[in-house]
């Protein structure tokens, strides 16, 4: 028998951020080497060197230019290959994730030259963003930086006196005259244009030329802080790729959920599409939603954009956030939640708003009334969590060949779960809050009207101003995680 469930719709949302009216308002902290963005998850940054060559990587409080903290390098480089020779550190995202910095302008970081190079004028510090845009297939979702494209920012720094000093260029890659080059040195040879959509990670590398005598060696110490890129458009990030949503959401770009007190379908179907708006073109989030006509409230759509690894949004010298907004009458709350990495422990915030908890030997309390799904044996287990979630579901078991999915309901706790015993294969996976919702949070009532208009939302210097801002417990504006829709 095939059941034919009714769905009525219950309105839509168009919306985006609009620009900050002074440039340095808001900036995306790629990393502030220190504990700003969550805990900082081991091997977060790792080490690479070449022969003969080394280098100690270690964070330290002693000194930093921003934040509580920055990164060490003690470095001994040996030219050891006829080019000369290297050593340094890397981040790099997994799996499918990648950095979005398309509302970015200018790229900066501080530096100190605690101790100059033994060798004067060897040593060139260099700054590589690796761009998976153009890469082969595996290059694409894996941590293999040898397939995809490096671009070079390359620095005469190291025989500078110490101090703390920053530089700052435009974010921008190509093959001539521009400040991050495709030299084509490593990596693959892609289309030599930078897709600051695309960037999969970075590496800090240090670099001894062939001019002395082979096989002599330079040594010192430089600290690094701040990797930041900045513009009145940094917010503006995520709404810049018109692609589809799937692949927005496998790269981590955006997140969406569905929530219900009841076991029903809800459906949500979200799009990014242009908009001409005060004369000028900007790419609105659009989603339209339905749901069962028996369903009788309780019922939530959420999208949002989290920041991927440490990194996040610091809005210390932006006095609001600008929105342009229009939803229909069906919808008939509309909140805006930001989240501040303040509470971060164990890296958790550090990925998503959400994390996949799992319960061997359980199954879904009422499990007859689950959805089953034919995966087979080889399938690996992350795969199958994308799946789930794109379709705005929070929990799901397996037991080796199986999948076996409910709806949204978010009444599956660990006392509700049904067990099945040690023997059972059977493993549920539940999908819950990583940050707590009522926690770091400030949360904003949004208008509603059909008509597209400009909404600003305060953002307070601290926690004890609440007046006209909403709901705000222990929330950060220096250190912006992401923010959710919810309808």
């Amino acid at each position: 028998m095939v059941v034919v469930v009714a769905l009525i719709s219950c309105g839509w949302l168009a919306i985006t951020v609009g620009a900050f009216e002074s440039y340095d308002a808001a900036r995306l902290v790629i990393n502030s080497f220190d504990t700003s963005g969550g805990d900082i998850p081991e091997n977060y940054l790792t080490t690479f060197s070449g022969k003969n060559s080394s280098l100690r990587a270690e964070y330290t409080t002693d000194t930093f230019a921003q934040g509580s903290g920055a990164l060490r390098l003690n470095y001994s480089l040996a030219q050891a290959y006829g080019w000369g020779g290297y050593a340094g550190v890397q981040h790099v995202l997994q799996e499918g994730l990648t950095y979005n910095f398309a509302g970015c302008a200018r790229f900066s970081f501080w530096y100190n030259n605690v101790r100059p190079q033994s060798l004067p004028g060897r040593i060139k510090l260099r700054i590589i963003l690796y761009d998976s845009s153009d890469c082969s297939d595996v290059g694409c979702t894996s941590e293999d930086i040898s397939q995809m494209e490096h671009f070079y920012a390359i620095e005469d720094v190291m025989d500078d006196s110490p101090g703390w000093k920053q530089i700052s260029m435009e974010l921008r890659g190509g093959t001539v005259h521009a400040p991050f080059l495709a030299t084509k040195w490593t990596g693959v040879a892609g289309d030599g244009v930078m897709d600051k959509t695309s960037i999969k990670g970075y590496s800090i590398n240090l670099a001894i030329d062939s001019e002395g005598n082979f096989g002599s060696v330079s040594d010192g110490t430089i600290l690094l802080d701040g990797f930041e890129c900045s513009g009145p458009r940094v917010m503006q990030s995520p709404f810049t790729q018109q692609e589809v949503w799937d692949r927005l959401l496998d790269r981590g770009h955006w997140l969406s959920m569905n929530q219900s007190s009841l076991d029903v379908n809800l459906q949500a179907n979200w799009t990014l599409q242009d908009a001409l708006i005060d004369n000028e073109h900007l790419i609105m989030l659009k989603g339209s939603f339905g749901y069962p006509m028996a369903s009788d409230g309780g019922v939530s759509f959420q999208v949002g954009h989290f920041l991927p690894g440490l990194a996040y949004y610091n809005l210390s010298n932006a006095a609001s956030l600008p929105l342009w907004l229009a939803s229909s009458g069906g919808v008939t709350d509309l909140t805006l939640k930001l989240f501040s990495s303040s509470c971060a422990s164990n890296g958790t915030s550090a990925t998503s708003q959400f994390q996949w908890s799992s319960f061997p030997g359980y199954d879904f309390p009422d499990a007859e009334d689950a959805e089953v799904i034919e995966v087979g044996n080889s399938v690996e287990i992350h795969e199958i969590q994308r799946h789930v979630s794109k379709r705005g579901l929070r929990s799901f078991t397996f037991d080796g060949e199986t999948v076996r999915v409910k709806g949204p309901s978010t009444e599956i706790s660990e006392e509700s779960m049904q067990w099945l015993g040690y023997d059972s294969s059977a493993v549920l996976y539940i999908l819950a809050p990583a940050l707590a919702l009522n926690e770091c949070v400030l949360q904003h009532e949004l208008s509603r009207s059909e008509s597209l208009q400009r909404e600003t939302v305060d953002l307070p210097e601290n926690e004890t101003e609440f007046e006209d801002v909403g709901t705000m417990i222990g929330f950060d504006k220096d250190t912006v995680k992401g923010f959710l829709f919810e309808v």
